[in-house]
C-alpha cells in the first residue's frame, strides 16, 4: 500500500515499486545536477565577471572553483569561491609544478596563514591574517634566501619589533612600533640639496 496525493492508502500495482522509484529519483537528481552552474571553471570562461568584491558567472554569484592551466595543461591556480567571494584554500603553482603560494579566505577576506615560495622552493613569504588584515608574524625573504623583512602586527598595524634587510644581508631598518609610532633605526634618508633655490 502507498499514500495518494490526498493522503489515503491505495494499493500498489506491483510489489517491486521501491526499486523503480529509487532509480527514477537518482536519474532525476543526476539530470538536475548536470543543469546547474559548473563547479569548476577556467579563468577565461565566457560569462565570468570579476569586480573588486565579487565574481559572477552569467550574472549570478559564483560558487565553485576557478582554475588556470598552463599551455601544457598543468594546473597553475585553484581559487575557491562561495557566493561570489573567495572562500577556502587558494593555491598557485609555477609551470614546473613547484608550489608558488597558498592563502586561505573566509567570505572574501584572507584568514590564517598565507605562504609563498620562490621557484627553487625556498620561502618567499609567511604572513598571518585575521579578517583580511595582518595579524601576528609577517616574514619575507629575497630570492637568494636572505631575510627581507620580519615583524609583527595587531589588527593590521605594526606592533613590536620590525626589521628590514637589503639583499646582501645588511640591516636596513630596526625599530619598535608602539601606538602608531616608530622608535629606533628606521632607515629613512633625509633628502638635502646643495643647490641654492
Amino acid at each position: 500500500m502507498a499514500m495518494d496525493f490526498l493522503g489515503r492508502l491505495v494499493p500498489l500495482r506491483s510489489s517491486n515499486w521501491w526499486p523503480r522509484w529509487w532509480a527514477v529519483g537518482w536519474l532525476t537528481a543526476l539530470l538536475l545536477a548536470g543543469c546547474g552552474v559548473p563547479t569548476r571553471l577556467p579563468t577565461q570562461a565566457p560569462g565570468l565577471r570579476l569586480t573588486a568584491e565579487t565574481l559572477t558567472y552569467k550574472g549570478k554569484l559564483y560558487t565553485g572553483t576557478l582554475f588556470e592551466l598552463s599551455p601544457t595543461g598543468d594546473t597553475l591556480a585553484l581559487h575557491p569561491y562561495r557566493q561570489g567571494r573567495l572562500h577556502g584554500l587558494a593555491q598557485q603553482w609555477y609551470g614546473s609544478g613547484q608550489r608558488r603560494e597558498q592563502r586561505r579566505y573566509a567570505a572574501g577576506r584572507e584568514e590564517g596563514l598565507a605562504e609563498g615560495w620562490w621557484p627553487d622552493g625556498r620561502p618567499h613569504f609567511r604572513r598571518s591574517f585575521r579578517a583580511g588584515q595582518y595579524e601576528g608574524l609577517v616574514a619575507e625573504w629575497y630570492a637568494n634566501g636572505q631575510p627581507e623583512r620580519r615583524g609583527s602586527y595587531v589588527a593590521g598595524q605594526e606592533a613590536g619589533r620590525q626589521q628590514l634587510w637589503l639583499p646582501d644581508g645588511t640591516l636596513r631598518a630596526n625599530y619598535e612600533a608602539r601606538n602608531g609610532r616608530q622608535y629606533g633605526f628606521i632607515g629613512a634618508k633625509h633628502c638635502a640639496t646643495d643647490r641654492l633655490l
